[in-house]
């Protein structure tokens, strides 16, 4: 199983807006056990302790993935290689019609996420777009599993 983490920040109002107000402003994927692995602006992809934004998060939900273990190995391989990459705050830049999500040099946090689901085979090659937002992840998401609303929690 592969476990996303959806969450939001009392200072992202930036990503807010160019999703026209929906709550996930950030995507991490969880690294068994306790790790999360995602790319932020500032520090760009890193694993980083559970609990990293836990002065800043004000929400969070989780959403758990239906893949074997060697979808997960594939996963997490290729995440843990982005390990050092940039932070790609060209995602935020809506004018932009040019700009790829595809990576490879650097990463917005949802674009390395859905890139890491092709890779591991759990989605299928995404249409050209030019960005994929965390609304956008978990719009694509539904596709394949349930979203459980039950699991959206403010955080302590």
């Amino acid at each position: 199983m592969i476990r996303i983490r959806f969450s939001t920040s009392d200072n992202a109002q930036v990503v807010r807006d160019a999703q026209y107000g929906f709550w996930a402003t950030h995507v991490d994927v969880v690294l068994p056990p306790t790790r999360l692995i995602g790319a932020l602006a500032s520090g760009g992809v890193q694993a980083r302790s559970g609990n990293y934004d836990a002065l800043h998060k004000t929400r969070e939900m989780f959403v758990n993935l239906p893949t074997s273990k060697e979808v997960d190995a594939i996963c997490y391989s290729w995440l843990n290689r982005q390990i050092g990459k940039s932070g790609d705050p060209s995602a935020l830049d809506l004018a932009d019609i040019t700009r790829s999500w595809q990576g490879p040099d650097k990463w917005f946090c949802s674009e390395l996420v859905a890139m890491s689901l092709v890779i591991c085979g759990f989605l299928q090659p995404l249409a050209a777009v030019n960005r994929i937002l965390p609304r956008d992840l978990m719009l694509i998401l539904s596709a394949r599993t349930s979203i459980p609303a039950a699991t959206v929690a403010e955080a302590a």
